[in-house]
């Protein structure tokens, strides 16, 4: 394969694609337990390679045998075997090796400034006696038009934007009878201080482990509006992140073609410098 090839294969398989390769380890987190502290890193760096517009040659130097060589001895041999046998398969084998190669590339980043993004976390500043903190009700309506026909397009969608300040619809999971729909809020973060708007408050005099959940979901219905809770929480996600999730029936949207989402009570927690 040329290098060409390979700087097109990144730029079309992947570099797109961080936020779905970061929901992806997301739900590898809320399934073990024991992975926790390295896939937070990971899918931590994911989304800062996201923010950054990161460009292939970032991430392949143009040394093909050294690029191929670095990730086969991360990937277990079955995994190369089972599809060796097809142009299919061999493109199939070179798209997860680079998804790979770039979960163990951040993974050594994350560890080399472990400590400094530390600093800059909103775990940082919830933990440490040097900051204070305001929280805010934010006025404005935050709707979005979840699509039932396909809901995986969803995923990665931005639901609010301000100031630093984001919620995406993070993941999708379906069941017989409902989807797991899930919203990622992050926030920007210093030594300074920073702030995150979230369904989430958070109470620095009680310390990181204290929050309060404010909010719930409106389902905006073609017969009328219905609200729902919140049935999953993971405050101070990979250190600059809240995520939270409900259930959607799937009777209660039955025959329509896409749903409108409201997020009720949302809060801005801001940390200052005392």
């Amino acid at each position: 394969m040329e290098n060409n090839e390979i700087l097109d294969l990144l730029e079309q398989e992947y570099l797109q694609e961080y936020r779905k390769i970061q929901n992806r380890l997301l739900k590898k987190i809320r399934e073990s337990s024991y992975l926790n502290v390295e896939l937070h890193d990971i899918a931590n760096q994911l989304y800062t390679a996201q923010l950054r517009s990161l460009q292939p040659q970032d991430i392949y130097n143009g040394d093909e045998t050294a690029f191929i060589n670095g990730i086969v001895r991360n990937v277990p041999e079955p995994l190369l075997l089972k599809n060796k046998k097809s142009k299919a398969g061999n493109r199939a084998v070179i798209s997860i090796l680079v998804a790979v190669i770039i979960m163990i590339s951040f993974y050594a980043i994350s560890r080399s400034v472990a400590i400094d993004d530390q600093r800059k976390a909103m775990g940082y500043l919830q933990e440490s006696s040097n900051y204070r903190t305001i929280q805010q009700e934010i006025k404005e309506e935050v709707v979005y038009t979840f699509q039932l026909k396909d809901v995986s397009s969803n995923e990665g969608q931005k639901v609010y934007e301000s100031e630093g300040n984001t919620i995406y619809l993070s993941d999708v999971e379906e069941e017989t009878d409902a989807y797991l729909i899930y919203f990622e809020a992050s926030g920007e973060f210093s030594t300074q201080g920073g702030s995150i708007v979230s369904v989430v408050s958070h109470d620095i005099e009680k310390k990181h482990k204290a929050y309060e959940l404010e909010g719930s979901v409106n389902v905006i219905l073609d017969s009328g509006m219905q609200e729902l809770p919140w049935m999953y929480l993971s405050v101070n996600k990979t250190k600059n992140k809240d995520e939270y999730g409900f259930r959607l029936s799937k009777a209660l949207v039955a025959g329509q073609s896409s749903v409108k989402l409201q997020l009720k009570d949302l809060v801005k927690t801001t940390w200052t410098h005392k």
